[in-house]
C-alpha cells in the first residue's frame, strides 16, 4: 500500500521505511508527527521565530507572530526559547536545549530500588524531560498529532521510570517500541522516548498533566492544545508628537479583530495616561476605535505601557511614548503693581493674558504654579 513520509524533525533513528512510526496509509487521517528537541536546519525559520524571543512581554506584533506559528515551528521555538534561557547565548544547530525547572509534585519511595545515592539535586527530576512542556496550536479537529517526548537520565547511576496512564479522550501515550509505559533501565546520559498522541475534537482549548514517576520523584510534563483565539490589530507603539503640560492630549487608534474567535478585553494604563473604552467586545473580523488620552501635570518625557487583557488569560503591552512641553502662553506684566487708595475704596488695574498657541485653553486663577505643588501643601496642612 501507498504510504506518505509525514513531517519528522529530529528523528533521524526512526525515520526508516520499515518504521511504524515514519509514514501513514493514504486513506487514513494524517499523522503528525514532531520531535521538539529537533535539530534545526531551516535558517530563515529560526530567524523568523527568534524575533518573537526579543522581549520577555509579549507585543500586539509578537503575539500575532506567536499565534501564526504552526505546531512544527511552535515545537522549534520552544527549543530556541529554552536554549536561550539556559545559556543565554545563541544555540548551535542541532544543540539540545535545557528546559525551564521541572515541578515535583512528590517524592517517592521505591523499595525496589538499591542504589539510593543520587547525583542529581532534589529539586531537579532523575530524568530530565524533553520539552519540558508540549504547546500545540494551529491544529485542526479530527486530525492526528504525534508529539514525542524524551527524557534523558542524568543521574551517573542506570535509572528506570514510568509514565502514569492517560484518563483523557484527546490524548493518549505509549512507548516509542512498544504500548508499555514503564522504561527498562536506562544508562547515564541516555533517554527514552515516548510518543504523545492528540486528537481534538473542536478547536478549543485543551490541557493534561502528564504524570511521570522516577526511582525518586513524581513531576508533571504540562501538555497545552491553544484552540481559537482573538488577535486585536493594535500597534506596538503609540507614539505623540510634543504635547501641552495640563491639556489633554488624545489619539484615535482603529482597531480590527483579525483572529478566529470573538474578542473580550481590557484595557489598563497609568496615570497621566488614560484609554475610552477600558473595556470591549469586538466579533471576528470587525473594528472599533480606541481613544489614548494624555494629560501631563509638568514638562518632560512620558513613557508607559497599556496592557490588553484578553477573557483567554493572554496579556499583551502596548508602548506608549509622549513628551511634553509648556505653549505659549504668557500675562502682559509680571509684576502687578496696584494704584495706592484708601480704606473701603477699591483699586482697580487690568491684566492681560495672551495665548499664542494653536490650542483653546481653560484656566483659573490658584495659590500654587503646579498641581504637584498644591497636593503636596494639602499633605502637610
Amino acid at each position: 500500500m501507498n504510504t506518505i513520509e509525514p513531517d519528522i524533525i529530529g528523528l533521524s533513528d526512526y525515520d526508516d521505511n520499515n518504521s511504524e512510526y515514519s509514514s501513514y496509509k493514504i486513506d487514513e487521517p494524517p499523522v503528525f508527527t514532531f520531535s521538539s528537541f529537533s535539530n534545526i536546519k531551516d535558517s530563515d525559520l529560526k530567524n523568523n521565530i527568534k524575533v518573537i524571543l526579543n522581549d520577555d512581554k509579549y507585543r500586539p506584533s509578537t503575539y500575532m507572530q506567536d499565534r501564526s506559528l504552526s505546531l512544527k515551528e511552535k515545537l522549534i521555538q520552544l527549543s530556541y526559547v529554552h536554549t536561550v534561557i539556559s545559556s543565554k547565548k545563541k544555540p548551535k544547530i542541532g544543540e539540545k536545549y535545557a528546559p525551564k525547572k521541572i515541578k515535583i509534585i512528590d517524592l517517592v519511595h521505591d523499595p525496589d530500588v538499591v542504589n539510593h545515592t543520587y547525583d542529581v539535586p532534589v529539586d531537579t527530576p532523575l530524568f530530565q524531560p524533553f520539552p519540558s512542556q508540549v504547546i500545540i496550536q494551529n491544529f485542526v479537529p479530527f486530525e492526528k498529532y504525534n508529539i514525542i517526548i524524551s527524557f534523558r537520565n542524568n543521574d551517573k547511576f542506570a535509572r528506570k521510570m514510568k509514565i502514569l496512564p492517560i484518563d483523557y479522550p484527546y490524548i493518549s501515550i505509549r512507548g516509542m517500541n512498544s504500548e508499555s509505559l514503564y522504561s527498562d533501565k536506562v544508562a547515564p546520559g541516555m533517554e527514552v522516548q515516548y510518543i504523545v498522541t492528540f486528537i481534538p475534537e473542536e478547536n478549543v482549548d485543551y490541557k493534561y498533566n502528564l504524570v511521570c514517576i522516577t526511582e525518586r520523584e513524581k513531576f508533571t510534563v504540562p501538555i497545552i492544545a491553544i484552540g481559537a483565539r482573538a488577535i486585536l490589530d493594535f500597534p506596538d507603539i503609540v507614539n505623540f508628537s510634543e504635547c501641552p503640560v495640563n491639556y489633554e492630549s488624545s489619539k484615535i487608534l482603529l482597531v480590527r479583530n483579525i483572529g478566529n474567535k470573538k474578542a473580550t478585553f481590557k484595557l489598563t494604563v497609568k496615570e497621566p495616561f488614560s484609554v475610552v473604552p477600558d473595556n470591549g467586545y469586538l466579533d471576528i473580523g470587525e473594528s472599533m476605535q480606541i481613544e489614548v488620552k494624555f494629560e501631563p501635570e509638568k514638562v518632560g518625557s512620558y513613557e508607559g505601557e497599556m496592557l490588553l487583557e484578553y477573557d483567554t488569560g493572554e496579556e499583551v503591552y502596548i508602548n506608549m511614548y509622549w513628551s511634553a512641553d509648556d505653549v505659549n502662553i504668557r500675562l502682559e506684566k509680571q509684576i502687578l503693581q496696584m494704584d495706592n487708595t484708601y480704606i473701603n475704596l477699591v483699586s482697580m488695574e487690568v491684566l492681560t493674558l495672551y495665548n499664542r498657541s494653536d490650542i483653546v485653553i481653560k484656566y483659573q486663577w490658584k495659590q500654587f504654579s503646579s498641581q504637584i505643588e498644591e497636593k503636596q501643601f494639602r499633605k502637610e496642612k
